[in-house]
């Protein structure tokens, strides 16, 4: 279900016009980094029931840690990052690239869940290449879906065959010290079959709340 490589590290220069910490402007996409220097790569774990890899990538100044766990009998993928960041003004997104010929993507926010179009034709749609959600985001088609988990609220960006979740955003306004230093996170990604976002559902209260042996 994804058409090419994901879990793509890409820095952005992100210097709003106004609101430092919390606008992103509509053209951040101009300026970009892709982290590719990869420092180390390992398999952490083989077993029956899990495998988990290992990359460590610089940079500039910064470390970024992330451990990818694949599970036989779920049907999610974790990853964890553990980021070591001293940047400023840089917005950090990680992207995956699902092959769903979706309109709309789904958003849970508090106490529901938003839609919001993938296709931007007008300037209302324009606006919403950022999108705040709580725990999850759903992308389907009529028979399949793919779909992104929080473990806390984050900003995500929905393009066509494109899912972006940002991952920190150092601003010095009026925080000089914002998403800096050491940054623990954990997504997760998931693919499913069906039209429905009921599966994703169960899936994050799941992810939330793992049983524990």
């Amino acid at each position: 279900i994804i058409v090419k490589p994901s879990n793509k590290l890409i820095a952005y220069y992100d210097l709003p016009e106004v609101w430092d910490a919390w606008d992103i402007d509509e053209d951040y996409k101009e300026l970009y980094w892709e982290v590719k220097d990869i420092i180390e790569s390992k398999i952490l774990e083989k077993g029956p029931l899990r495998i988990t890899l290992y990359f460590k990538k610089r940079f500039r100044s910064s470390t970024i840690e992330y451990r990818i766990n694949i599970y036989r009998d779920l049907r999610r993928i974790e990853l964890t990052y553990d980021i070591n960041w001293h940047e400023r003004n840089v917005l950090l997104k990680t992207w995956f690239y699902p092959t769903i010929h979706a309109k709309y993507a789904y958003f849970m926010i508090p106490y529901g869940v938003v839609e919001r179009p993938i296709e931007k034709n007008t300037s209302w749609e324009k606006a919403m290449y950022e999108v705040p959600l709580t725990g999850w985001l759903d992308v389907h088609s009529r028979n399949r879906g793919f779909a992104v988990i929080t473990s806390i609220p984050r900003g995500v960006s929905v393009d066509p065959h494109a899912v972006g979740v940002s991952l920190l955003k150092s601003s010095i306004q009026p925080n000089p010290l914002s998403d800096t230093g050491r940054l623990s996170i954990k997504i997760a990604i998931m693919s499913y079959k069906g039209a429905s976002y009921s599966k994703v559902v169960e899936e994050y209260y799941k992810f939330l709340y793992p049983l524990l042996y």
